[in-house]
């Protein structure tokens, strides 16, 4: 018996599913040994994804991402946890950080560029700003996911080992 659990006031309405009580699930940790967060502390876990059903055969109820990983040219990556990696047909919508310069702020290391997260789901793509939510459907399910982009940005440059990048998603039904 696991007992899984967040800090709900994190992103006001993120709850577990009440599908997934006292049913047998499915827990993915997304395990990177040597992964740091924004302040260079480490984040050995950078996504969870929990669902119900067959393992061979998933049904997705809760995804959560937060890393530092940018792709070779700099910009952030997309979220591990919002991508199909198992049987290549899981029920998740798929993300991934479209970078702009169009809000920043001031920092010590350099500017932060707040950046959009594409959502995509089977009937649209959405487009969210910090702290911006929207619903997307996946799959043959009537539920729809709730989708919490809580930030990503990048700066150009680096200080004291901070990152470059971040990245924080959250989604459930």
């Amino acid at each position: 018996m696991a007992r899984l659990s967040f800090d709900p006031r994190a992103v006001s309405g993120l709850r577990f599913p009440p599908a997934v009580d006292g049913v047998a699930l499915l827990v993915e940790l997304f395990i990177g040994p040597t992964d740091l967060g924004p302040r260079n502390e480490p984040l050995p876990i950078v996504g969870i994804r929990v669902a119900t059903g067959a393992p061979a055969r998933p049904t997705f109820e809760f995804l959560a991402s937060e890393w530092a990983r940018a792709r070779d040219d700099g910009t952030p990556g997309p979220p591990v946890a919002f991508a199909p990696n198992i049987t290549g047909s899981e029920d998740v919508p798929v993300a991934d950080v479209s970078e702009s310069e169009l809000e920043y702020d001031p920092a010590k290391c350099g500017l932060v560029y707040y950046d959009f997260m594409k959502v995509a789901g089977d009937d649209r793509v959405l487009t969210l700003g910090t702290g911006e939510r929207g619903t997307v459907s996946v799959g043959a399910r009537p539920e729809p996911w709730n989708v919490v982009h809580a930030t990503s940005w990048h700066r150009h440059g680096k200080c004291s080992g901070q990152s470059g990048t971040w990245t924080q998603i959250v989604a459930w039904r």
